[in-house]
């Protein structure tokens, strides 16, 4: 399962245990609803490589537990890649100072099970560093520009 780290937000905080649950299982149930109604039913499109729809995660990157975990998971590992246009970062070890990006991409991967995710480092948690990270992105991963 696509479970991405603990969430630390104000608003959680004024939250009952008892609401948090609920939230919680309300939050399971929606996706049991969207696996078992839409995405069984759906017709399989682009499953191959070259098919499938690519989405382009421009956040604050992922968390690298999170991302080595997806990459143990045969279904996923061939439809998740990430790299770092943040100034002085390598790009690996992954790594997401804000969890946002990691976030994300983690609802991706659950609600969309036939495209790529392309996870793309551009803010460090506190502000982009890389404005034309949309085009380095589109180049780095040999995207065509749309028509």
């Amino acid at each position: 399962m696509l479970r991405p780290g603990p969430v630390s937000s104000p608003a959680l905080h004024r939250l009952s245990i008892a609401e948090i649950i609920l939230r919680d299982q309300e939050a399971r149930d929606w996706f049991t609803n969207l696996h078992e109604t839409v995405l069984e039913v759906a017709p399989r499109r682009h499953t191959t490589k070259e098919e499938r729809i690519k989405i382009a995660v421009l956040d604050t990157g992922v968390q690298q537990e999170t991302f080595e975990n997806w990459l143990q998971q045969r279904q996923i590992r061939n439809r998740v890649s990430y790299t770092s246009f943040v100034n002085g970062d390598s790009g690996y070890p992954p790594c997401d100072d804000a969890d946002h990006g990691t976030h994300i991409a983690a609802l991706l991967l659950r609600t969309a099970p036939n495209a790529d995710v392309l996870i793309a480092r551009v803010a460090n948690g506190t502000s982009i560093e890389a404005a034309d990270s949309i085009t380095k992105v589109r180049r780095f991963h040999g995207l065509r520009t749309p028509a």
